[in-house]
């Protein structure tokens, strides 16, 4: 989709269109994702790709589930343990299960 040329000479509606084109490739990219973890449920790679599209997508509860669910298969897992603090920015909600598998994966 180019919105760009599509919303020419309406600037008040760039910006919105932008983020629905932005949420639109975002859940393609997430639907090809969810049907990869399908033929591979435990593989690291995927599992992050997947927690990255959705913390992307804004679906912050659902990115910590998806964290939380790397991190009890690889409790070392870094790229997980990066993205968690982000995550919880923008989720405030205080999760006890993550300290206690961030405190487990430092150790």
């Amino acid at each position: 989709l180019n919105i760009d040329i599509m919303c020419e000479g309406h600037e008040n509606i760039i910006d919105p269109a932008k983020k629905v084109s932005k949420f639109l490739r975002g859940y393609i990219q997430l639907n090809k994702q969810l049907n990869k973890i399908i033929e591979n449920p435990h593989n690291p790679e995927i599992l992050f790709e997947l927690t990255l599209l959705t913390y992307e997508l804004e679906f912050y509860e659902n990115a910590l589930d998806f964290c939380n669910y790397l991190l009890e298969i690889y409790p070392d897992n870094n790229d997980a343990l990066k993205l968690i603090p982000e995550i919880k920015k923008h989720n405030p909600i205080e999760i006890n299960y993550i300290k206690g598998l961030l405190t487990q994966a430092t150790k």
